[in-house]
């Protein structure tokens, strides 16, 4: 390739990411440096910032200076674009949208290429619907307009799903130039160091995810409708859920961990993972996670969003109580395999960091 330099911006997490989100971003940075080398360049917004207040709420909103974007930010960026001579900035996020405004009014022949995680817009105004709020609302109108503005100043966008797609054209008039889809960073071979994890004989399905509002009503829709009418227990992994302890684990058969240090021998040790999912855009981490480790998912259409073409050994596809409670309960005498290494080879060519690396070559070095 020829010698060009590139820039990368996006959210402080790179060295220690946690959420699906968070994986996701440090991947897609690791990708680009196997490509650009040391032509690659990097600045992470600090998130640390203090809460909108109601007296601000004009400026915060209509502003877009969200989620740590500042003044000062963006002249440090313009800054490191003009002393490094950059030609091209990948901007991690649509809700960094402003910043792909600043940049192109005053770099006009840098390309800018726009990630988005999901559409913002949609993400956050069904959390809106969800806990109505002055703050909730105004976290949607801020980033919709952030994310207007990315999908405006942007060069090239790049969505997760060909849904998300469609779903940027019909509120924003403007399609993904390109599909780039959820990818993970290899976990299965790290050390597995778990401590106190007792009932690893216990017969368990899985649920792995972060506390927002998609994951939180999924989660209770499940082990409401669910769980007492299965055999297995249901487990509840993910930062957050700890708060839920005492209220979930009423319900018969519920077992709430929250956050742990590793996530292998969860995996690994249970049955069947399960994604009752039935809101947001993008991918759901959830499920190449399971693919990762080798194991069967059990999920609704909505978490199945973006995984296009998959085998049908790899899912059960469950969209409502009774299809979950009658898939589970045919498969609790069934011959059941720890790992299965033909769902690990969907992992290996769809969703690893290989997989995405060959993507993203063909994005940013392309002529399109």
């Amino acid at each position: 390739m020829k010698s060009e330099n590139i820039l990368y911006v996006g959210k402080k997490y790179l060295s220690n990411p946690s959420g699906g989100r968070e994986m996701l971003s440090a991947l897609n940075y690791k990708a680009i440096k196997s490509i650009y080398n040391e032509n690659l360049f990097s600045y992470e917004i600090f998130l640390n910032q203090p809460k909108v207040k109601e007296s601000n709420f004009n400026f915060n909103v209509f502003s877009s200076k969200i989620d740590g974007l500042t003044k000062s930010s963006i002249r440090d960026i313009k800054e490191i674009i003009k002393t490094n001579n950059i030609s091209k900035i990948f901007i991690d996020g649509s809700n960094l949208g402003l910043l792909a405004k600043e940049v192109k009014l005053s770099f006009s022949d840098i390309k800018i290429f726009t990630f988005f995680h999901n559409i913002e817009a949609k993400f956050f105004f069904d959390a809106f619907k969800r806990a109505k709020s002055f703050h909730s609302f105004g976290v949607f109108v801020a980033n919709y307009f952030a994310e207007k503005k990315a999908t405006k100043y942007s060069d090239k966008i790049i969505c997760l799903t060909k849904d998300d797609s469609k779903l940027l054209e019909r509120i924003y008039r403007k399609t993904a130039n390109f599909i780039l889809p959820l990818a993970l960073e290899d976990q299965l071979f790290e050390p597995t160091i778990q401590k106190n994890h007792s009932n690893k004989k216990e017969k368990y399905v899985l649920f792995v995810g972060g506390l927002f509002y998609a994951n939180e009503f999924g989660i209770k829709w499940f082990i409401k409708n669910v769980s007492p009418f299965i055999s297995f227990k249901t487990y509840i992994i993910g930062s957050g859920f700890e708060k839920f302890k005492d209220e979930f684990e009423k319900y018969k058969n519920v077992r709430v961990i929250g956050e742990v240090d590793e996530l292998s021998s969860w995996y690994l040790d249970a049955q069947y993972i399960i994604a009752p999912i039935f809101e947001g855009s993008g991918m759901k981490t959830k499920v190449a996670e399971a693919f990762m480790f080798g194991k069967k998912i059990l999920a609704t259409r909505s978490a199945l969003a973006g995984y296009d073409n998959l085998p049908e050994y790899s899912y059960y596809l469950c969209n409502t109580s009774k299809e979950f409670i009658e898939t589970i309960q045919s498969l609790v005498d069934s011959d059941y395999s720890n790992f299965d290494e033909n769902i690990r080879n969907i992992y290996e060519n769809k969703f690893s960091l290989s997989s995405s690396q060959i993507i993203l070559r063909s994005i940013l070095l392309g002529k399109n």
